[in-house]
């Protein structure tokens, strides 16, 4: 599957944590053969290697300064994927995570955990809009 075209709908989500089941994200698109894609920052609070996760049902990859971390791209149910990356506390890193929907149930989850810092979802105040950042 490519991600091609313009989207059908532009929103802003707080964090990535979806389990939308049998439903979609959005009236505008069908329950199934959906596709998303976030972008924007990312900013973590400790300098260390971080491991990146996601649970999707189906595909997903996840992107941070341009670095494929995670390579999900397939049909599977739901499912846990892990990536790591080494971030510096407070600098902020593009962020892009694409995922699809084949059939049946439609979930996406964001993840990360360090040595200092347990895991669990990317909390919205390390998520930020590309737009909202002053270089």
């Amino acid at each position: 599957m490519q991600l091609s075209g313009n989207p059908v709908i532009v929103r802003n989500d707080a964090a990535l944590d979806f389990n939308w089941r049998l439903l979609s994200p959005d009236a505008t698109l069908g329950v199934d053969f959906f596709s998303v894609r976030w972008s924007g920052k990312i900013k973590p609070l400790y300098s260390e290697t971080y491991q990146i996760f996601t649970t999707s049902d189906d595909g997903i990859r996840v992107w941070i300064n341009g670095s494929l971390v995670i390579d999900s791209w397939t049909k599977q149910s739901g499912t846990e994927r892990q990536g790591s990356i080494t971030m510096n506390a407070g600098q902020l890193y593009d962020l892009k995570v694409e995922y699809y929907e084949n059939q049946g149930d439609a979930s996406a989850r964001l993840m990360w955990g360090s040595p200092s810092q347990a895991k669990g979802a990317v909390p919205s105040s390390a998520l930020f809009l590309p737009s909202s950042i002053q270089d």
